[in-house]
């Protein structure tokens, strides 16, 4: 039951967040992401753009929004439909503390795989200072991302986006359709990172292996009842390449090719 501006009771009950709704916000958002991606990078060719429009406002305003002013849920139960509160979700981060090593190894080997088809690292430093990512920003930026991406992007993809199409269609289509949604993004900045110098196949593997993590992050938050296992995992993955990068790749690494 709520209560009206005068304090009465109204008599309608408070929306439960957990209640299917129409689709079309996460949908919109969902394609909205990757458009933001590319837009700020490609057209405005400012890294900061991508953090501003893409990590903050549809990663993690604009759910919040749409379930604090449009659905008028409590900010608990937000929380809750992402996954990041409840009975769950220690049990959540004792998984995903369980399995950051598992996927931080992965990403790093993955990184390993395909050095040999990877660019000079002086092209793929210049795609990086086209996005606003000059020497002199890059340790700070390569920073933040490591610690904010993967919160960010879990929060919305597995948590926001995959718990509200749960509601409508059942969680085979919300992992499938989230990691869809997530991965597209990449073709384009891999594309580009890795340009003419890599073969098509290699950034093809790369797309299909970022949907893989995205589905399997998606059934972790399934079977867990917990966001924590994709955000943990996610940031895991994400420090291990960025330290890579600096290992191998950046311009004057000491383990560079």
């Amino acid at each position: 039951m709520t209560r009206d501006a005068g304090g009465r009771a109204s008599g309608r009950a408070s929306p439960s967040p957990l209640e299917p709704d129409r689709p079309s916000a996460p949908l919109v958002l969902a394609a909205a992401a990757p458009l933001t991606v590319v837009v700020t990078l490609g057209l405005l060719g400012s890294v900061l753009w991508t953090f501003a429009l893409y990590h903050l406002a549809i990663c993690l305003v604009l759910p919040a929004v749409d379930s604090l002013v449009r659905r008028g849920i409590a900010p608990a139960d937000h929380l809750r439909l992402l996954g990041a509160t409840g009975p769950r979700a220690r049990g959540g981060i004792v998984v995903g503390l369980a399995l950051a090593p598992v996927f931080a190894a992965a990403s790093l080997g993955a990184l390993a795989l395909a050095r040999a088809w990877l660019p000079p690292s002086e092209r793929i430093a210049a795609v990086l200072q086209s996005w606003g990512a000059t020497p002199a920003r890059l340790p700070v930026l390569t920073a933040l991302f490591a610690a904010g991406n993967g919160p960010a992007e879990e929060l919305f993809w597995r948590g926001w986006v995959q718990g509200r199409l749960r509601q409508r269609w059942g969680p085979a289509a919300a992992v499938g359709l989230a990691a869809a949604f997530y991965c597209a993004y990449h073709a384009y900045t891999l594309t580009r990172l890795l340009g003419a110098a890599a073969p098509g196949l290699v950034v093809i593997g790369g797309v299909l292996l970022v949907a893989a993590a995205g589905a399997v992050w998606g059934w972790l938050r399934e079977v867990t009842g917990s966001v924590w296992p994709a955000v943990i995992g996610h940031t895991a993955a994400t420090a291990a390449y960025v330290a890579g990068y600096w290992v191998w790749l950046a311009p004057g690494a000491a383990a560079g090719r």
